[in-house]
């Protein structure tokens, strides 16, 4: 491996995804990187694919593959919790930094983060999850956290 370059897919429009294309682009093993979508800001350092969204699994996959992608990094979460990390890896083999689905639910749902904690006696604040908004508006709060 040493002396080879890879291309790179960056998944993401937002600062997070912008700066892992930064960060890449002063990367000695990397030739090439692809945000999709993107952002202006990226104009400069690496080529955007503007027109493609990021929950449009297939676009992407074609990218990857006429690109010769080596390595998806998934930045945003809403791909991740969509499921693209399953998808890029289990349709087409692809190697991709990002959880799949399943793991995903630790950043895009704090009630299932918190109960997992619980499950597995990690450390947390105190906590109720609510699907009644006005039970949620009469519980008083105290010393616990609520999660939306």
């Amino acid at each position: 491996m040493k002396g080879e370059t890879m291309n790179v897919a960056v998944i993401g429009k937002g600062g997070r995804e912008h700066a892992i294309v930064k960060m890449l682009a002063n990367s000695k093993s990397v030739n090439s990187i692809y945000a999709i979508p993107g952002n202006a800001g990226m104009r400069e350092i690496c080529e955007v694919m503007y027109r493609v969204d990021e929950d449009d699994f297939d676009a992407i996959a074609g990218i990857c593959i006429e690109k010769q992608v080596d390595w998806v990094v998934i930045g945003d979460a809403v791909p991740l919790s969509l499921g693209l990390a399953d998808f890029l890896i289990d349709e087409y083999g692809l190697t991709v930094f990002g959880p799949r689905k399943k793991e995903a639910s630790m950043e895009t749902s704090k009630s299932y983060t918190k109960n997992l904690l619980k499950k597995y006696n990690i450390p947390t604040a105190d906590f109720k999850v609510f699907v009644n908004y006005n039970e949620a508006k009469e519980y008083r709060i105290g010393d616990t956290a609520l999660c939306a």
